[in-house]
């Protein structure tokens, strides 16, 4: 997993800007697009990509990892 280790390797700045880029990305494509559904889409994406990442950010990676394994047991 290079990439994960290259993730874990970054910052704390570089960690908060992959959280944000993406939802404001989207954010800035309904401005100059206006409200279509791919901009839609991407809004929704980039938000639960934020949460994602806010909610699993100040765990340790066991903790993650016992968060992420409860995923299988919701239907």
């Amino acid at each position: 997993m290079v990439l994960w280790r290259l993730f874990q390797s970054l910052g704390h700045d570089a960690r908060v800007a992959t959280a944000v880029a993406p939802f404001l990305l989207a954010l800035a494509c309904r401005v100059m697009f206006g409200g279509t559904r791919v901009t839609h889409w991407m809004t929704a994406l980039g938000a639960a990509w934020f949460v994602v990442n806010v909610f699993l950010a100040p765990y340790s990676p066991q903790m993650r990892q016992d968060i992420l394994r409860l995923r299988g047991w919701l239907p």
